[in-house]
């Protein structure tokens, strides 16, 4: 996302919100840590969009996200 994109949801937060702030993070704060698996398709869609497997692979090591789809598991 956009730099500018917490900010604006953290000033959001302070205008408008209930809960605490914490709470709303925190699963963002984990999928950031830990990764995530993405299906086939979305594999399929980013390399049909940068041109290439390999570069999926270079965003999964810089975001680590977990890129095995179930093709790749069978």
């Amino acid at each position: 996302g956009d730099p500018g994109t917490v900010a604006g949801l953290h000033l959001a937060w302070q205008k408008l919100g209930s809960k605490p702030w914490k709470d709303l993070v925190t699963p963002a704060v984990a999928l950031a840590r830990d990764g995530f698996e993405i299906t086939e398709g979305l594999a399929e869609g980013i390399e049909i969009v940068t041109g290439s497997y390999k570069t999926l692979r270079t965003l999964k090591d810089q975001a680590h996200i977990k890129v095995e789809t179930k093709k790749e598991r069978s």
